[in-house]
């Protein structure tokens, strides 16, 4: 019976040793299964950081595509900017010039007027001049 006893006392420090231990494992599961848990989840967000990055990689490309897209057009209109602006210069000068000439021209044609005029004058004062001798010669 002491021996009984003793091999039941035994045999329950084992029960409890082992449900210790069976304790102590699934408290190491259920640790190992939320940083398995936890893993997942970083896992998971690691991928999501990925596909954001993924995405702003993307739009940063669009973006300076974008951007050096417009910079050849604005170049290009500094460019045509440039010629019409030449162009402008070129055609502010011509007209001076040409306006110069017609001014010339203008007066020119106000001199050629004006001699007609006057010489149409003498030319009429003589007619009448010779008229008025050829009058008094016949009177």
């Amino acid at each position: 019976m002491e021996r009984e006893r003793k091999e039941r006392e035994q045999a329950y420090r084992e029960r409890e040793a082992l449900a210790h231990k069976l304790k102590e494992y699934e408290v190491k599961l259920h640790k190992g299964g939320m940083m398995m848990d936890k893993a997942a989840k970083q896992e998971y967000e690691l991928r999501q950081a990925k596909i954001e990055l993924e995405n702003r990689r993307l739009q940063e490309q669009e973006l300076a595509a974008e951007l050096e897209r417009k910079e050849e057009e604005n170049a290009d209109f500094e460019e045509r900017y440039e010629d019409m602006s030449d162009t402008l210069e070129e055609k502010t000068i011509k007209l001076k010039k040409l306006y110069k000439k017609f001014k010339n021209l203008r007066d020119e044609y106000k001199e050629v007027v004006e001699e007609s005029r006057v010489d149409r004058e003498e030319g009429t004062f003589q007619n009448i001049e010779r008229m008025n001798n050829v009058v008094k010669l016949c009177h």
